[in-house]
């Protein structure tokens, strides 16, 4: 958290790209739940920003809060990090605590209000799907939740329901970034049917008899990449789910490299 008294405003940063990271900020059904301050001990509200925070749902004090998303710049050698604005933010509710990591740390159910939450591909990293995929859940507990959740909407197991009940809509903005297709199959085509990291043979070819792959950009769109030659690169689409969920260092350099031969 950053606070400036000058403008009256707060700044809150919500950052993925350190594994030890002690905050584990996490989005749930749109809401952010974000991490209070403080690294060491139970975290209080007294003295610091978190009272900032809370003030603006208790007593309604007119502190702008603006929120920030921190990703890992490729390109800088420097291993700076970027700061992407989501918009302003206010609290939908009280803080609450829970437990982590041994300590009492305050949560704040955060909503974007001005500005858009923008759901990519390699942001599935930051939903509480990260969690849930550190779980190993076994068979039954799968089918104890399916059970539960079928019982919630009414829906008959057994199929005794044909017609069933159709899915929960959600509107959900997308921000989309527009890339040149002529670049996208000269890439392909400079990669002659192999993965420019796995380098094995695409998996299949697709209706017009050319072998399947899917333009990469080494640097993301998202985080200020361009859509260049130089950028780009054909990856089969097992690598390429492989770069979006773990942008591996030694895979990103790989890539740079083949792209300086």
């Amino acid at each position: 958290m950053r606070r400036s008294h000058i403008t009256g405003t707060l700044a809150l940063f919500t950052d993925k790209t350190n594994t030890r990271n002690p905050y584990q900020d996490r989005w749930i059904n749109g809401k952010l739940h974000y991490t209070g301050m403080g690294q060491e001990g139970d975290q209080i509200l007294e003295g610091n920003a978190n009272k900032v925070l809370a003030e603006t749902y208790h007593s309604k004090a007119l502190t702008e809060v603006f929120l920030f998303e921190t990703h890992k710049s490729i390109r800088d050698k420097r291993k700076l990090k970027l700061h992407k604005f989501i918009g302003i933010v206010q609290m939908n509710g009280p803080e609450y605590f829970e437990k982590e990591n041994g300590r009492l740390v305050y949560k704040f159910p955060l909503e974007v209000v001005n500005g858009e939450k923008i759901f990519e591909e390699p942001d599935l990293r930051n939903t509480e799907i990260e969690s849930q995929k550190k779980q190993q859940i076994v068979d039954e507990e799968v089918i104890k939740r399916l059970a539960e959740e079928s019982s919630k909407r009414n829906i008959n197991l057994n199929n005794n329901n044909k017609k069933g009940q159709q899915s929960e809509r959600k509107v959900v903005k997308t921000r989309v970034y527009e890339r040149n297709e002529y670049i996208a199959a000269y890439i392909k085509l400079l990669a002659n049917g192999k993965c420019q990291l796995c380098e094995q043979d695409a998996p299949f070819k697709d209706s017009f008899g050319v072998p399947y792959l899917e333009c990469h950009h080494i640097e993301w769109l998202s985080e200020g990449g361009l859509d260049i030659i130089e950028n780009c690169v054909a990856l089969c689409p097992n690598c390429h789910r492989k770069m979006h969920s773990l942008a591996l260092e030694e895979d990103i350099k790989k890539l740079q490299l083949v792209k300086q031969e």
